[in-house]
């Protein structure tokens, strides 16, 4: 929590500088972009390019789908931000601008992925940062692949760094090494001079590597993406053919997008009527009142005649016969 606190903190100091930045909103409409594209994760962008008059834009993601992009795909949403409305008087809420996109790129593909709603807009551009061919690797690679029969690749990712992890931590991967004599181990440790792997032959220390890598989840899109792994790649080598054979490339989809945004765009016909539903409207919560409501009477019904018809029928038992 107190590491996505100081990040909001800079976020909001890093937005507040771009827009009082002199001459910047000036540069930006001077250049007249056909069309542009971010990450929404910069909500920053959407009144910049409001305040640039550009209205030809997507929002692309690094990660696939997350239930936090709602606001994004036109489903209401109470966040925002005040940045704007400090220094522009009568400025447009930030959530609404940011939902203006006419596409919204997603770093996923539907044959790797969970089954979704999904919308006309939101396109899946998976794999696009993977390279068609490999090359050789170089002779520093190859001769540590070429050590033992197996490599594993171990990395903590961003924001967990090696170095910094407790002494007893970093024996237990010292000692899980030297458990497999057989494998080579690869450590991404961010300061090398520490030796962290001295006198261990099958423990290799890097910064840097070309290997297709085993993760374990600690954050955000990680832990679903750790699931998808066990839950759609039982038949990996299936599922890589036919990611592999796909019709159209990630990056042919992503261009002709953007081209064709860039010539027809805003894309309003993309946008689906749920972005002018209210709370209730949307989750069908009139509907279930109604029939809540409905199914009250016939019950309150039901039992008044069952109650009726109880009483009659004693009525009828204590009376005596003449």
């Amino acid at each position: 929590l107190q590491s996505w606190s100081s990040g909001t903190d800079l976020w909001v100091s890093q937005c507040n500088s771009t827009i009082n930045h002199p001459g910047l909103l000036e540069q930006l409409r001077a250049e007249k972009f056909d069309a542009v594209f971010g990450e929404s994760l910069n909500w920053c962008m959407g009144g910049i390019f409001h305040l640039a008059g550009i209205d030809k834009f997507a929002l692309a993601e690094s990660i696939a789908y997350k239930d936090g992009m709602y606001a994004l795909t036109q489903v209401p949403t109470a966040s925002s931000y005040q940045m704007f409305e400090r220094n522009f008087e009568g400025f447009p809420n930030v959530v609404d601008l940011m939902a203006a996109n006419s596409l919204f790129f997603l770093n996923s593909d539907q044959l790797a992925d969970f089954s979704r709603p999904s919308v006309a807009r939101v396109i899946d551009i998976g794999g696009i940062v993977v390279s068609n061919g490999h090359g050789k690797l170089n002779k520093e690679w190859s001769a540590i692949l070429d050590l033992r029969p197996k490599t594993i690749f171990m990395s903590f990712g961003t924001f967990v760094r090696a170095w910094a992890m407790p002494e007893e931590y970093k024996e237990t991967i010292r000692e899980t090494a030297r458990a497999l004599p057989d494998v080579t181990f690869i450590w991404k440790y961010e300061k090398p001079e520490h030796n962290a792997s001295q006198g261990i032959p099958n423990l290799v220390e890097t910064t840097r590597s070309p290997f297709v890598r085993l993760c374990h989840p600690l954050r955000t899109g990680q832990h679903e993406r750790g699931k998808l792994c066990r839950y759609k790649y039982t038949s990996k080598r299936e599922t890589a053919a036919m990611l592999n054979n796909k019709p159209f490339s990630a990056r042919e989809i992503f261009v002709r997008n953007m081209e064709f945004l860039a010539k027809h765009g805003p894309l309003r016909q993309l946008y689906h009527y749920g972005r002018h539903l209210n709370f209730i409207q949307y989750y069908l919560l009139d509907v279930a009142f109604c029939v809540i409501g409905f199914l009250l009477v016939v019950l309150s019904v039901s039992f008044l005649a069952s109650w009726k018809l109880i009483l009659c029928v004693k009525r009828m038992v204590n009376v005596k016969p003449k």
